[in-house]
């Protein structure tokens, strides 16, 4: 398979990843299993997670995260961490003042159920820039995302991004499911519409415009269309990312209820901003050419709402 190469691929900032296939675990001893999230979080004392990959954001962004907790757990304890020099503390209990938040028993649905959406605008206005975690604190075994690194929204800054946000609803299989470790198998959102999103080093390309026509010939060899629909395609193009990030955008991004996506690159064919889309199924990765633990993807979407036409 042929190494992709983006136009975009120059304005991003290396920060490093990790073997995520034997870091990320379910059923690891954690209080919480992490149900829904475009993000992963994973526990601290694994040797691999001090170098994760970290994830682009600005105000306007959101990011949410869902969780089973055990039976045991009454209130769930999120927390905002911020980078330091080397280390990162804790800057916030999270509340209504950086996002919302959803606690055990607040979803009739699954009274085990807890979830936070970061509100990156609320963020910034109250800390500022920087590189934050958000964590579900636990003294023996706190789970952790990935690293943010937020910064104030420009056309500059954004330049060489792209989002995708989602609806999630129904019943999502465990693709680290494994039976001898007991842990969950299907993931339950049939009640609830739980909104998501995440930006990436990327960039969305229009692609081919398809059109089906079917028409009609007379006996008199004239030949008349009486329906065509057509539809633009879209390869959503990822720089940069690692094999969790890249399931994970497969497994939850492409089978939302509602998808639209984003594209903030300044060297834009077109203005695509909040674009109804569905996925076609189809996507394509390659290693990254200096790093074989990072991968470049491209996924493939097209319009969820087609341009009909039909003779009366």
């Amino acid at each position: 398979m042929a190494t992709f190469k983006f136009t975009g691929q120059d304005f991003i900032e290396f920060y490093g990843t990790n073997v995520l296939n034997s870091c990320v675990k379910i059923g690891n001893g954690a209080l919480a299993t992490q149900i829904l999230g475009l993000v992963p979080c994973q526990t601290e004392n694994l040797d691999c997670y001090s170098n994760c990959y970290t994830m682009p954001v600005f105000d306007g962004d959101f990011n949410s995260f869902l969780f089973e907790f055990v039976p045991s757990i009454t209130n769930a304890d999120f927390r905002l961490y911020k980078q330091v020099g080397n280390s990162f503390n804790q800057i916030a209990v999270l509340s209504a003042a950086e996002g919302e938040i959803f606690n055990i028993g607040d979803i009739p649905e699954y009274l085990n159920y807890a979830g936070y959406v970061l509100d990156w605008e609320k963020v910034i206005n109250l800390y500022g820039e920087g590189v934050y975690k958000f964590v579900v604190f636990d003294s023996v075994n706190p789970l952790l995302s990935y690293p943010f690194r937020l910064k104030t929204s420009t056309c500059d800054s954004m330049n060489g991004t792209a989002k995708i946000e989602v609806i999630q609803r129904g019943l999502y299989a465990n693709y680290n499911y494994k039976k001898q470790d007991g842990n969950i198998k299907t993931f339950d959102v049939q009640a609830i519409d739980w909104f998501d999103s995440v930006r990436l080093n990327a960039k969305i390309v229009p692609t081919t415009l398809t059109q089906e026509i079917e028409s009609i010939k007379y006996a008199n060899d004239r030949e008349e269309t009486f329906f065509n629909q057509g539809f633009q395609n879209y390869d959503f193009n990822v720089f940069e990312c690692d094999y969790e990030l890249f399931k994970r955008f497969l497994h939850f991004a492409t089978k939302g209820k509602d998808i639209r996506i984003s594209n903030y690159n300044l060297d834009a064919e077109t203005e695509l901003i909040g674009v109804n889309v569905v996925s076609t199924g189809e996507s394509e990765s390659t290693k990254f050419p200096k790093n074989k633990l990072l991968y470049q993807i491209s996924v493939k979407f097209k319009d969820e709402f087609l341009d009909k036409y039909r003779a009366c």
